[in-house]
């Protein structure tokens, strides 16, 4: 989903110690992590699946993405249920930070460390 030229906010978020931001047009809902179903090639960094209102949604714990350690990851923690053109996905983060406007210019290339198949550019 091409979202350049869309009027959207950014939603600002917390994984362990490190801050992150995405846009928030994708985003369908926040919420409290529910029970999982565990099917086969059920990984640490994608634990399971859930149903949602007549969905199955796909989660990717960003904590264990990002390598951070069990000490630093707060063990409710929020999901960022998204939907875009690979399907239905809900991203494990620590906590939700805040909604601001799009900014229009800071954007730059990831730092070597990003999953760049979950994101594609960071605000500097």
């Amino acid at each position: 989903m091409d979202l350049t030229h869309q009027q959207q906010s950014l939603l600002t978020f917390r994984v362990g110690p490190v801050l992150c931001c995405a846009p928030s047009l994708s985003v369908t809902s926040i919420i409290t992590p529910p029970k999982l179903t565990h099917p086969p090639g059920s990984s640490e960094s994608q634990p399971g699946i859930f149903k949602q209102n007549a969905r199955v949604v796909k989660v990717i714990d960003l904590r264990v993405k990002f390598g951070i350690e069990n000490e630093q990851k707060n063990p409710k923690g929020n999901l960022i249920v998204t939907q875009i053109e690979k399907g239905n996905y809900a991203f494990w983060i620590d906590q939700i930070l805040d909604v601001i406007d799009f900014p229009s210019s800071g954007w730059g290339k990831l730092p070597a460390g990003m999953p760049r198949d979950i994101f594609t550019q960071t605000l500097l």
